[in-house]
Parts: C-alpha cells; sequence; structure tokens
C-alpha cells in the first residue's frame, strides 16, 4: 500500500503523517526525512528528496511553492520531466521495498 498525505503547509498533514508512521507507515531512512526545526519544532515528517523533486520541477518553470498564479506543467521543459521521472521512479522503488509507505509533500497539491 501506498500513502500520500495532500495538503497545503500548515494545515495539519504533519501530525496525520506522524500518524501514519506511527501505525507501520515507512517514511524511509532519517538521512531523508526532514529534521524538527523551529518552524515545526515536532517535525514536518517529509522527504527531503521528494522535496527537492517537486522544487526542481517548480523552479525549471519560474515557479516555487509560493508562487504558482502563472504555472503550467506545460511550461516545465522536457529534460526536467524527464529528470523528475527517473529520480520519482527510484525513490518508488525504494519506498517499494518497505510497504505500506507514506509520503508528505505539499508541492504535490500543485503539480
Amino acid at each position: 500500500m501506498q500513502i500520500f498525505v495532500l495538503g497545503m503547509h500548515r494545515s495539519g498533514t504533519s501530525v496525520v503523517t506522524r500518524l501514519i508512521n506511527l501505525m507501520g507507515g515507512y517514511l524511509g531512512p532519517e538521512s531523508v526525512v526532514t529534521a524538527a526545526n523551529a518552524e515545526v519544532p515536532k517535525g514536518s515528517w517529509e522527504r527531503r528528496d521528494v522535496r527537492d523533486e517537486n522544487d526542481a520541477v517548480l523552479w525549471s518553470s519560474g515557479a516555487d511553492w509560493w508562487k504558482v498564479a502563472d504555472f503550467s506543467l506545460d511550461l516545465v521543459p522536457n529534460d526536467a520531466h524527464k529528470r523528475f521521472d527517473a529520480n520519482v521512479t527510484n525513490i518508488v522503488r525504494e519506498l517499494d521495498l518497505h510497504l505500506p509507505w507514506v509520503i508528505k509533500e505539499p508541492r504535490l497539491c500543485l503539480l
């Protein structure tokens, strides 16, 4: 089973993801999970590699998570699509070795 937690920033998705994780949903090794910080002291429970891939797609078209008024997938260059597909395929293959898994990434709401 693959679980995607969708919701924008500050909408409660961190607590939902952590609960799923505590119930057995695999997030990945600790080295890829975003650590707690001053803004989110209990952790956001996001994977840095997934965030990086989503950011790369947004940035390739001149957008960002906070700047999407003119964003369109049609503006994403073909090479950025190919890189995203290859990198995310590798992430999903690694996750699939640890079912069930969970991904929480607010940028997925845009992409």
